[in-house]
């Protein structure tokens, strides 16, 4: 049998006042906000004709669904990402400057090739609330708490195992349970 004792099975045996986790979070609640973040999509403007669709497009303020219909290209998903998450920075620079979904940026490639860039989906910047971190501030507060009190009971527990007693009483003591 084996009794687990770390600052994770101790924490789990605590239960942390919803005032603590209510001043926690507004002690940290400025760190708590995802940043905005875009669907990027690219075309790679390979041919000169494809070029100017998208510059003349641009400059005649089209819609960049409308440019993408008509020149029947098929644009490569970037993924949904925040502005410090690509490493490319001219890309990041571009995707980030765009007002909306639809307006289209026109950077340098990889081989002289120029690219169209634009965002098919924005997601505004959010201030994760109380309820939204109530879990894990409670876990993170439990956690800290457990990690102050294990050397204590760890020295109880090396006093107990001398005094010849059951790891299911220690066990039961700590509130914790045994694992064979």
């Amino acid at each position: 049998d084996v009794m687990v004792l770390s600052p994770d099975t101790l924490a789990a045996t605590k239960t942390v006042p919803e005032d603590q986790i209510a001043a926690e979070y507004e002690r940290t609640k400025d760190s708590r906000v995802t940043p905005e973040r875009r669907a990027i999509r690219q075309v790679a403007l390979t041919t000169p004709e494809l070029e100017k669709a998208f510059t003349d497009g641009k400059a005649a303020g089209t819609p960049v669904s409308q440019i993408v219909t008509a020149t029947a290209v098929t644009p490569s998903d970037l993924g949904t990402r925040a502005k410090a998450e690509v490493t490319d920075a001219s890309l990041a620079e571009a995707a980030a400057a765009l007002a909306s979904t639809d307006e289209v940026a026109i950077i340098e490639g990889i081989g002289g090739n120029k690219r169209a860039i634009f965002v098919s989906e924005i997601q505004p910047t959010h201030q994760v609330t109380l309820a939204e971190a109530r879990d894990e501030i409670a876990k993170k507060l439990a956690t800290d708490q457990a990690r102050g009190e294990i050397a204590d009971m760890l020295d109880q527990d090396e006093e107990l195992r001398a005094a010849f007693k059951p790891l299911s009483e220690i066990a039961q003591r700590f509130g914790l349970k045994i694992e064979t």
